[in-house]
């Protein structure tokens, strides 16, 4: 008890070179730690368990991201940008200390951690099982086949250990400044925010800061790299100097320019340029691969901003209540707790551009929904014996509803029979409409509730769950009871302690459900099979059927997970619309109606399906298009030399074709299409038996006539150069 296998505790350390290091220099290689696999399973149980205590004790700080539940890097940078926008409406001055921790995980104190724990309330065997985990390890470098000799490890967390980023973060949650100024903690990376309105109290507020920050690491063992911090400006002021500041006795240099979590800052007015760059090199790159697969890539990237946006939105309003984002988006002083803070002018912040991209869409703002980060059931905690997820003796679920009702009444007369006993229903009906019912047959009494239209159904099942027990809480004294529901998936999340769909009534269900438990209650929560004549669950079913035409509809926030499918929805549909209303002022318009799938598709040729696209776009090397793009001295036909060489033209009119549009006129005869003309050819409109049949014709007449190297230019080959080996190859199109 309390120690931890002391074979588990060594490592192999596998050197990976940095790219664009010198191999010559050590510091060039990062090393990766290997540990044993059985070890690393039960540092995760007990991860598990701490982290699960930490947060539900509210041990650590607010600002600490990275590692933890539901605070990852989006916090952290919608921070950030919350606190340079807001800098730039309120004409302040915003002072960045982007600080460097040299070695931070491999230095961290083996005792500063365990006090850190036991002051924490980490006591007894769990507190030496920890401080034997850290003690007495050993490393052995791999090169190759070949192997050190191991060397002891006597400082720092485990390397490639799970459990080592909570131990890191433990250590962290006693780091304190001034209350003039901001943390950031996300991991190891730290950063310092200052903000005043003058340059003068903004560095003294950030020396003052820094100087707290350099007695504690001083303090507890850690050592941070001046030289490699950095410091950074923000404002919309001309400032005659740059500012400076220390740590720990050094300067650190001032940048206007750096990465922090992945995004590229650029000051003193963030413009996102350099990010921007980085990503377009990025992007051109991967593009460049990809010409080289396909030979021509020919397809446009959309970026879906207001999909984009709204989802944050969504995802920052779900953060903890306690979220340092949400306290200073909400506690502008003189702003109700739950009114976001609506800044003017076009440097905003994503949440409230987010809240602006959700008015245009038509879309209600979500009222601020904050989720727990973690699931209330304790890990060591089993409530298991509560769910029965089938019908015992139930063959499957095609049996007949009358064994069913016989199986069902067998059980709630032998086990269920001196039992409170609650049905539960939801129910979704288009356009759209979302509804929720409980029956209680003890009373003769029957609620229902009526729910945002844009709910879906198994969260409508859950909410009649969480109604559920409420009631017996509420309206029944402590004894048997047994909750009966048709929604075989509600219950599984229940019992999830991860769960990403329905997070905020799950987590309250949850706790009454941990609540009835601790109270005696002998609660079993029942599946039944629906539509099976089964009374409870019919009149349930009928009553949520009926309040989905009722009036009132009970305030209730969309999930997450339901908000994101809205969201898309809507983002989707809109530009459909706007592709739509494109469509019709170009040329694809007189072939194309909407933006549904049309079948154009290849199916063996992709120059053939390059080709009809680019006729119906009307984006060809036609002397007419050309000359438009003033790359060609003359629009006329080459062959009819008085006629503008269109599209139009070279399909139906130039003489030079004319014995193969004579064959195609016959052959589109034969199918019973009597029409020769651009929408018949190059989507078959008004074709509907015959389209591919119709469209394969039009791919052989383009062939036969020896002009597909026009449309478009393919690889390998210029304008003009016949092909004749795709002649040959694509005649089965």
């Amino acid at each position: 008890m309390g120690t931890y296998p002391t074979c588990w505790k060594p490592s192999v350390l596998v050197p990976i070179q940095k790219p664009g290091k010198d191999p010559t220099l050590p510091s060039a290689y990062r090393p990766i730690a290997l540990l044993f696999c059985i070890g690393k399973l039960m540092e995760r149980l007990v991860t598990t368990r701490l982290t699960w205590w930490l947060e539900e004790k509210h041990l650590l700080r607010e600002e600490q991201c990275g590692f933890r539940p539901r605070r990852g890097t989006i916090g952290a940078l919608s921070q950030m940008e919350f606190h340079i926008s807001d800098t730039y409406r309120q004409r302040q001055v915003m002072l960045a200390l982007f600080i460097d921790l040299e070695g931070a995980f491999d230095s961290a104190p083996h005792e500063g951690i365990i006090y850190k724990l036991a002051k924490l309330g980490i006591v007894g065997t769990t507190l030496a099982w920890i401080r034997d985990f850290l003690s007495y390890r050993s490393y052995q470098v791999a090169v190759g086949a070949s192997l050190s000799t191991f060397h002891p490890i006597c400082r720092g967390v485990p390397q490639g250990s799970i459990l080592s980023p909570l131990l890191f973060n433990v250590l962290l949650s006693g780091l304190h400044i001034p209350l003039h100024s901001q943390l950031l903690i996300y991991a190891d990376d730290i950063t310092i925010v200052s903000r005043a309105p003058k340059l003068a109290m903004a560095q003294t507020n950030m020396h003052e800061a820094a100087a707290a920050l350099s007695d504690w690491v001083t303090t507890w063992g850690l050592t941070v790299s001046a030289p490699k911090s950095t410091l950074m400006y923000f404002t919309l002021k001309h400032l005659p100097s740059s500012p400076t500041t220390s740590l720990c006795g050094q300067g650190v240099p001032y940048s206007r320019e750096h990465t922090f979590l992945g995004l590229r800052l650029d000051g003193p007015r963030l413009s996102w340029a350099r990010h921007i760059d980085h990503l377009r090199t990025a992007c051109n790159k991967r593009l460049d691969i990809l010409k080289k697969i396909a030979g021509r890539v020919e397809s446009s990237l959309y970026l879906f901003t207001e999909e984009t946006l709204c989802q944050h939105h969504h995802h920052i309003l779900s953060l903890p209540q306690s979220h340092p984002l949400l306290v200073t988006l909400y506690s502008t002083s003189g702003v109700d707790q739950h009114t976001p803070v609506w800044l003017p002018g076009a440097r905003q912040p994503l949440l409230v551009r987010a809240l602006q991209t959700l008015n245009t869409l038509g879309l209600p703002p979500p009222p601020s929904q904050p989720i727990s980060p973690h699931s209330p059931i304790p890990p060591w905690l089993d409530l298991s014996p509560m769910f029965t997820l089938h019908l015992p003796g139930l063959p499957n679920r095609h049996s007949s509803s009358r064994l069913a009702s016989l199986l069902f009444h067998q059980r709630d007369k032998t086990l269920f029979k001196h039992h409170v006993k609650l049905y539960t229903d939801g129910s979704h009906s288009p356009p759209p409409s979302t509804a929720a019912a409980i029956y209680d047959p003890a009373t003769s009494i029957c609620r229902t509730w009526r729910l945002p239209p844009e709910t879906d159904v198994l969260t409508a099942e859950l909410y009649a769950l969480h109604q559920a027990v409420n009631h017996l809480q509420i309206c029944h004294t402590k004894g048997k009871a047994v909750i009966y529901t048709d929604s075989l998936f509600s219950l599984p999340l229940l019992l999830s302690r991860h769960s990403s769909s329905s997070t905020a009534i799950l987590h309250t269900t949850q706790r009454i459900l941990i609540h009835l438990h601790t109270e005696g209650w002998e609660l079993t929560l029942q599946w039944i099979p629906s539509h099976t004549g089964i009374r409870g669950n019919e009149v349930a079913d009928t009553a949520a059927k009926m309040a989905l035409s009722e009036v009132n509809i009970t305030p209730f926030p969309l999930p997450l997970s339901t908000a994101k499918r809205l969201i898309s929805r809507v983002c989707h549909s809109t530009s459909d619309t706007t592709l739509a209303t494109g469509l019709r002022v170009t040329s694809m318009g007189q072939y194309r109606h909407n933006s549904s799938p049309q079948p154009w598709v290849r199916q063996q040729s992709r120059a053939l399906d390059v080709a009809l696209t680019r006729l119906r776009l009307g984006h060809t090397t036609f002397n007419a298009h050309l000359h438009c793009l003033r790359l060609a001295p003359d629009p006329h036909c080459p062959w009819c030399r008085s006629v503008p060489e269109t599209i139009e033209h070279f399909l139906l009119q130039c003489s030079r074709f004319h014995s193969q549009r004579v064959l195609l006129r016959a052959q589109l005869i034969a199918l019973g299409v009597p029409t020769l003309d651009l929408p018949t050819l190059l989507a078959a409109a008004g074709v509907h038996p015959t389209k591919h049949a119709v469209l394969r014709l039009t791919c052989v007449f383009l062939k036969k006539t020896g002009q597909l190297s026009r449309l478009p230019q393919l690889p390998g080959k210029r304008p003009g150069e016949h092909n004749g080996q795709l002649m040959c190859s694509s005649d089965s199109y």
